[in-house]
């Protein structure tokens, strides 16, 4: 059940220099978890990615710490060298820490508003602004991060990548930037750093591929897992900061999908109506398998954020803000090849909307009467208005890494690929993550491979329970291996 396959005839693959099998559920094996260092380090409201660099044979890691109202979250160096990750998290070994690196972004940490101005909540309100991804570059040396304004309903157009140089002698640290990163869609609608949350490499180039992920504003993100770049990496010398002429175009188009409710999707003629039909077509990114749902609605002017399955020959659609891929890496191996997302989608297992144990999903207004679902049933935890969910899973989405390169040449189009398996990971290799009730969406936050290796180590921030309960849940670091002989 675990793993949910698209069942298609395929077209024959353009060459990529691989001729290894998909990647599937079965080809990743689940080694253990491994726990945060008994110290000072606080990751019990942590919500960003991670990253990891081997430094004389040693294996380290980098994680945000929590965010609060006072100040941005620091980056630690965490090495979990020869540990053997448990299965069961509450016995699983512990990392230790190398250094806290504290804020390593310098003025780089800013982005400004249409009219020129420094946006508010940069500077002060640091619950608005949130981490999301850490990237170590080897070749580079540097470690690249990004920030969001979560509540950018407006769709400004945003910096969102900073960079820093570390000095392993004495600590020290460096910020550059920020970033700003364009990118053009198939409706010829240019994204300033809506496409650019999380980072990775191309397999053969090594240039800067870059995400989307889920926040406010549902208008400026992807409807699904999002594929932008060939962008040079940002250096010591890349000139960053506030003039649009330093904005960096991501020339390729690989993967994207489209905002399916609100005015501007019905400026293009497709989107959802309240009952979950929808005109014109489907541009959000869709799954069929046993994941499914409910479709939720309300007699009101608020859209609706996803198809009704059953109206869909039982696909369903991503959902606003409640799915988001968080991170992502582009493997090529010896014998399997695939592009594998990182993150949350709202789903389950029954299209009842009686039934308790089905992803009920609807925007939620106390004010307005949505206290509760249509069916009736209440988020587990959930502000007094936003998106809501009582089912989702973490997820794994595998690409065929074909589709990407076909849509980048321009012979396919980008919101019609198909994902080639969704998994389930808590259901499939029976991981610890975050209770519904703590973060309202189960998920996983980041993911490091090792280059060159079959191994990669997936966060899972508010999942671990074992030292101080529910109340102060930590992030475990999941290590996966990925079976290529």
């Amino acid at each position: 059940m675990g793993g949910i396959k698209f069942r298609r005839r395929r077209r024959p693959a353009p060459p990529t220099g691989s001729t290894g099998d998909l990647l599937t559920a079965a080809d990743i094996v689940y080694r253990g978890a491994i726990r945060m260092p008994n110290s000072s380090i606080d990751t019990t409201s942590t919500y960003g990615g991670m990253s990891g660099r081997i430094v004389g044979g040693q294996t380290h890691v980098f994680l945000y710490d929590s965010i609060n109202a006072s100040a941005p979250p620091n980056v630690w160096e965490l090495d979990i060298t020869g540990l053997s990750p448990s299965a069961d998290y509450t016995s699983a070994p512990r990392a230790s820490v190398v250094r806290n690196w504290g804020q390593i972004y310098g003025s780089a940490r800013a982005s400004w508003n249409p009219a020129g101005d420094l946006k508010d909540g940069f500077a002060s309100n640091f619950n608005k602004v949130g981490h999301v991804c850490l990237h170590w570059s080897e070749p580079l040396q540097q470690l690249y991060w990004s920030f969001v304004d979560f509540y950018n309903v407006n769709g400004d157009p945003d910096w969102t990548v900073g960079m820093s140089t570390l000095n392993d002698s004495n600590g020290s640290s460096v910020g550059y930037g920020p970033y700003r990163f364009k990118a053009t869609d198939r409706d010829g609608r240019t994204w300033y750093g809506h496409r650019s949350y999380f980072f990775f490499e191309h397999p053969t180039t090594g240039k800067m591929l870059t995400g989307g992920i889920a926040h406010s504003g549902d208008a400026s993100v992807p409807f699904g897992p999002s594929c932008y770049g060939d962008a040079d990496w940002p250096t010591t010398t890349t000139p960053g900061g506030h003039d649009a002429a330093n904005d960096i175009t991501l020339a390729n188009r690989y993967l994207d999908y489209y905002c399916m409710n609100g005015s501007f999707a019905q400026s293009t003629g497709n989107y959802f109506n309240l009952d979950g039909s929808w005109n014109g077509v489907i541009r959000a990114f869709q799954f069929d398998g046993v994941l499914t749902y409910p479709v939720e609605y309300f007699p009101t002017n608020y859209p609706q954020a996803r198809v009704d399955p059953l109206l869909n020959g039982g696909k369903g659609t991503w959902q606003g803000a409640m799915c988001s891929m968080n991170d992502a890496f582009w493997y090529e191996g010896t014998n399997k090849r695939g592009v594998l997302y990182v993150g949350t989608l709202a789903g389950g297992y029954s299209t009842d909307g009686s039934d308790p144990t089905a992803s009920h999903t609807w925007y939620r207004n106390v004010g307005l009467g949505h206290d509760t679902c249509m069916h009736g049933f209440s988020c587990v935890q959930c502000a007094s208005a936003g998106d809501s969910s009582t089912k989702t899973i973490p997820a794994f989405i595998v690409m065929d890494p074909d589709d990407l390169i076909s849509n980048k040449a321009g012979d396919t189009v980008d919101y019609t690929t198909e994902a080639h398996q969704i998994i389930d990971v808590e259901l499939t290799y029976n991981i610890r993550t975050c209770s519904q009730d703590k973060l309202q969406a189960k998920g996983l936050s980041g993911v490091w491979r090792v280059p060159g290796s079959t191994r990669f180590y997936v966060s899972a921030n508010t999942a671990d329970i074992s030292r101080s309960g529910e109340s102060f849940p930590e992030t475990l670091i999941h290590v996966f291996d990925i079976l290529d002989s």
